[in-house]
């Protein structure tokens, strides 16, 4: 989906279109017992959407989060933090949320596994209003 912005400028209406924002690498591998993120910023309001998957290889799945800049910390440091999605484990999903002004991050967590280093497959996006 692509998001079209209009301008008028000295009587001559110019549309310009802006393509989706990706939000991850198409493909890229999470480390065993570790995760990756991916932060981006919303300026007024958007949507994050999409699908990812894991490799075959992944048994056991990956856990993905959305959260804001303020609990990223609390994430990290393995305190309660609170998140605009939570996928549990899984092997696929799909992603769909409204979002607001401001800094987030997708985090996508291999910590439950010690073995794997699953490859995800990732159409994840940030479409702007």
């Amino acid at each position: 989906m692509k998001l079209a912005a209009t301008m008028l400028m000295l009587g001559v209406m110019w549309s310009v279109t802006v393509p989706d924002r990706l939000l991850t690498p198409d493909t890229f591998s999470v480390d065993a017992a570790s995760y990756r993120s991916f932060g981006f910023e919303v300026s007024k309001f958007g949507r994050v959407s999409g699908r990812f998957r894991t490799d075959s290889e992944s048994r056991n799945g990956i856990r993905v989060f959305l959260v804001d800049q303020d609990d990223v910390e609390n994430f990290r440091s393995g305190r309660e933090f609170r998140s605009y999605y939570d996928s549990g484990q899984v092997s696929e999903a799909r992603v769909d949320v409204q979002l607001r002004y401001g800094r987030y991050v997708l985090i996508f967590d291999n910590r439950a596994s010690h073995y794997s280093n699953p490859t995800v497959t990732s159409t994840l996006k940030l479409d702007e209003d």
